[in-house]
């Protein structure tokens, strides 16, 4: 008779070897699909998961195998797995496009370029041990940066009771970024440019949340991906928004995403409580809410330099982002917001509370003290 623990086991190993097919078949497609991006014609070759200890991937020539560790699949998300997998290609391009006898050194840059591998994959080798941190986890300049010191300051004063005093604050805030990118669009300045993944976990955006991203592309000078990721732990793929420019910009872009996500969500709570309307009126409210403070940007905008059209100007100047975007995703599409249809009272009484959102500085209690959420 089988124990308990021999039946768990068993099961165990044949859920492990279900998900391992489903994830040797996205890397399969992965591998197709960054080959179409870049325009790259590469012969396809053996893609399997092992249980190396030493490296994260490994290309070898011998058996044209590229092998992805089972632990960094387990460990981290696929866009790191991803970077693992691009770099792993860059060997391969190394060795059967530019023929060259060595693992790294000029040919493998090359083969970067053409590839699009991320500037922290482009590393000699990337060990187990190497923990692959994002951009964010190994940038610890914001401290130090003046545009987000500022920003973090001026946020802070956002949050006064006094409505006339937090709007001037918000309004110093968008000034700042403004001021920032048309300096640095007009010199030239090289940026820092990052992309930023926010997974939605949901098989599709929400139209609110389209409108959410649209304000970040208008007004925070960057530019806004929709795409799809893998989820090792699902097996499936969810929707996920990508956010590109300058550190700066993206820090920035990302908080006020999660700010307007959470900020309409309770404001549509508080107005359903008051007014007594069904969820039905919920996208209605929150496409007011998001459309009143638009108006707010677009009249902060107005008034700082007298044409509200700055910030699209400023967004054409950049070519530097436009190149990065390119580099990144060669082949791009493009998404339209539907307009759909929103009714009407719930829209406008949205649109008059939208008109009061006021980006500021987070706020959390612990033990009956407050403590301030940094960027």
């Amino acid at each position: 008779m089988y124990s308990m623990e021999n039946i768990l086991e068993s099961l165990k190993t044949e859920i492990q070897g279900h998900n391992e097919r489903f994830w040797i078949e996205q890397l399969y497609k992965d591998y197709d699909d960054i080959c179409f991006q870049f325009g790259v014609k590469l012969r396809q070759p053996v893609i399997c998961i092992s249980d190396a200890t030493s490296f994260w991937g490994v290309w070898d020539s011998s058996t044209r195998t590229i092998s992805i560790s089972r632990e960094l699949i387990r460990q981290k998300s696929w866009e790191r797995v991803l970077g693992i997998l691009k770099h792993e290609m860059a060997h391969q391009f190394a060795d059967e496009v530019l023929k060259s006898d060595k693992a790294h050194g000029e040919d493998f840059r090359i083969s970067c370029d053409v590839l699009g591998v991320p500037p922290e994959f482009r590393r000699s080798s990337i060990p187990s041990s190497d923990p692959l941190h994002t951009w964010q986890q190994n940038d610890r300049s914001t401290d130090s940066d003046p545009v987000l010191r500022k920003v973090e300051k001026l946020l802070s004063l956002a949050q006064s009771a006094n409505e006339n005093e937090a709007y001037l604050a918000m309004e110093r805030v968008q000034n700042l970024f403004a001021k920032y990118n048309l300096e640095r669009a007009q010199l030239g300045t090289k940026g820092n440019y990052v992309h930023l993944i926010i997974d939605t976990q949901k098989k599709r955006i929400e139209r609110s949340t389209l409108v959410v991203t649209s304000i970040l592309a208008e007004f925070y000078f960057v530019r806004v991906i929709y795409a799809s990721q893998f989820d090792a732990t699902h097996c499936d793929s969810f929707k996920t928004i990508e956010i590109l420019g300058t550190r700066e910009n993206v820090t920035m872009a990302e908080y006020v995403f999660h700010f307007l996500h959470n900020t309409i969500s309770a404001l549509w709570n508080q107005y359903k409580r008051r007014s007594g309307v069904t969820s039905s009126s919920r996208l209605s409210y929150q496409i007011g809410l998001l459309t009143g403070f638009r108006e707010k940007l677009e009249n902060i905008s107005l008034k700082e330099t007298g044409n509200p059209k700055t910030n699209a100007l400023i967004k054409h100047m950049d070519k530097q982002l436009d190149e990065y975007v390119g580099s990144v995703y060669p082949k791009i599409g493009s998404k339209k917001n539907g307009s759909g249809k929103v009714e009407s009272s719930s829209f406008h009484a949205g649109k008059t509370d939208g008109g009061k959102i006021v980006i500021h500085k987070g706020v959390t209690h612990q033990k009956g003290k407050s403590t301030a959420l940094l960027l």
